[in-house]
């Protein structure tokens, strides 16, 4: 039994077929049939039902899966620890992150990261939705918010302010708001999410207001929604690390900068975090990725 072999067993359960794990590991098909035939002829069992259209699991699968995982992540991490004695970041990190937060302060950053460790290759994985990081093998992922609680290894990056911005060229032509109330007079652009789509609430010191607004633009992604305010549709309630740059660059005026405010129902809390799988031993590759994040967000 060799270590290649569990990794593509493992690669097959979870991708869900031969040729979606040679995908996955830049292998030939034929090789992880192989790994796989000479696994099952080395326990004595059968670890998939295979048909013409599908690959399953079976129950001595199930089983072997659920106690091999962890095991080969412990193996992997134990290895990755011995290797970093000489202190080479090399070979592969997979990273995942909101499409948003990804474009607008990952990517830009990867080129000084890059040439700071050149023999480590990133792939950045772009979603809107959770990603199993488990499943799909990430190192480190960008979490918004409050996190439910898991096994997962969880840091917090940075924590996160919501601004209320608009145009320079949209103040001149309507009267700046003097307080949160006179916000439900004005052009409010804002997320569908129940959270945002309706009210926005302010706090000073011990005073919390919660004001309703008439979206007069509604937009799921946050970088499109920033353009528009931008371009003098309106006002916007955006996160600090997507506008603090067109703020000092005067693209944004901030306004009622003396006011906390968020989103009607969102977490008083909110925060980034750095998410990586639950074990013993984090790769010096995931170490210095999250802290060169630390150092640009």
């Amino acid at each position: 039994m060799e270590i290649s072999q569990l990794r593509a067993f493992i690669a097959v359960a979870e991708t869900g077929g031969f040729t979606s794990a040679a995908s996955a590991m830049d292998v030939a098909p034929s090789s992880i049939t192989r790994a796989v035939a000479k696994l099952e002829d080395s326990l004595g069992v059968r670890l998939f039902q295979r048909t013409t259209r599908s690959v399953s699991l079976t129950e001595a699968g199930v089983r072997f899966l659920n106690r091999i995982g962890p095991a080969l992540s412990e193996i992997e991490a134990a290895v990755d620890h011995i290797g970093e004695s000489g202190m080479s970041v090399s070979g592969q990190i997979r990273v995942a992150a909101s499409v948003s937060f990804g474009q607008k302060v990952i990517a830009p950053a990867l080129p000084a990261f890059a040439n700071q460790y050149p023999d480590l290759r990133v792939e950045l994985v772009l979603s809107d939705s959770v990603t199993d990081i488990i499943a799909e093998r990430i190192d480190v992922a960008v979490r918004h918010g409050v996190l439910p609680d898991s096994s997962l290894i969880a840091r917090r990056l940075s924590d996160v302010r919501y601004r209320l911005v608009a145009a320079p060229e949209f103040l001149k032509k309507t009267k700046k708001p003097n307080s949160p109330q006179d916000l439900s007079q004005h052009r409010c652009l804002t997320f569908p999410y129940a959270s945002f789509k309706s009210q926005w609430r302010f706090s000073k010191k011990n005073r919390e207001v919660l004001v309703p607004i008439e979206p007069f633009i509604t937009i799921s992604n946050p970088i499109a929604l920033s353009t528009c305010v931008q371009s003098g549709m309106g006002y916007g309630l955006l996160a600090d690390w997507l506008v603090n740059d067109d703020i000092k660059n005067g693209s944004l005026v901030e306004v009622l900068p003396s006011w906390n405010a968020t989103g009607a129902d969102v977490e008083q809390d909110a925060a980034l975090w750095v998410v990586m799988p639950s074990r013993q031993f984090v790769p010096l590759k995931s170490n210095v990725f999250v802290s060169f994040l630390e150092g640009v967000i």
